[in-house]
């Protein structure tokens, strides 16, 4: 992340549950000064994965997808990824 520790700096003075960007084109999580980071996928298309710190950066064409988050004050933040489109039912 560029400038991540402008984040880190402000989130040190704070209790901070989780840092949530979207989208990013596929949905990463990390930790992150002592929280959770994470992205969301895209409405649109997906970047391939791919571990390889020098791979070129590639759409392909997965289900777009969404995050929902969910803040209960007795659990804290649940988030729920999924993605669009009909599949048939497995039963």
């Amino acid at each position: 992340m560029r400038n991540s520790w402008i984040l880190l700096k402000k989130s040190a003075r704070q209790t901070v549950d989780r840092i949530l960007c979207g989208h990013l084109h596929r949905a990463i999580d990390r930790r992150f000064a002592g929280t959770v980071a994470g992205t969301a996928p895209s409405t649109a298309a997906q970047l391939r994965l791919s571990l390889t710190p020098d791979a070129p950066l590639r759409f392909v064409f997965e289900p777009p997808g969404y995050q929902l988050h969910l803040w209960c004050e007795d659990s804290g933040l649940v988030t729920h990824t999924a993605v669009f489109g009909e599949w048939p039912d497995p039963h």
